[in-house]
């Protein structure tokens, strides 16, 4: 049974094309809103808490589902699993990694119904290594996020 903030979340991934025509790696973060309970604008990962009797990966791909509108079948991969401390509790937040070679205009956060108001953040962009040193990144996110750039060229 997961605890109260147990979480997991999705490193998405792909190689975007630059003007030299080299292939970088990239990740996919959303921007939280700034009237987000956690981290308001920052920038994060796709994900969210684990819900009672439900695995990490069950959550990855619920959260993605619900995030992104993502439909298709996902490839889901085992990337870590980082202890955190939260008002003197210990929590874990898994960390997955999924190939996403879906263009921009096809991706979009979820809305309400009211008001056509974004509820699960403020934007979402494809960002390389170099890019994201000059983000606000969500801290408990980072330590994921260079694991990742550390294992691709």
């Amino acid at each position: 049974m997961a605890g109260r903030w147990d979480g997991a979340h999705v490193v998405f991934y792909r190689k975007l094309k630059t003007f030299q025509g080299r292939r970088v790696p990239a990740i996919l973060l959303a921007k939280r809103t700034l009237d987000a309970p956690t981290a308001p604008g920052c920038w994060s990962l796709i994900g969210g808490r684990i819900e009672p009797d439900e695995k990490p990966i069950e959550t990855a791909l619920r959260e993605s589902r619900e995030e992104l509108f993502h439909r298709s079948r996902l490839r889901l991969r085992f990337l870590c699993k980082i202890k955190r401390r939260r008002n003197g509790q210990t929590y874990i937040v898994y960390f997955f990694l999924a190939p996403l070679n879906e263009d921009m205009d096809t991706l979009r956060l979820k809305r309400s119904t009211e008001g056509r108001r974004i509820v699960e953040g403020g934007g979402l962009g494809w960002f390389t290594k170099a890019e994201i040193r000059s983000l606000r990144v969500r801290q408990q996110d980072r330590p994921a996020i260079s694991r990742y750039f550390a294992s691709v060229r």
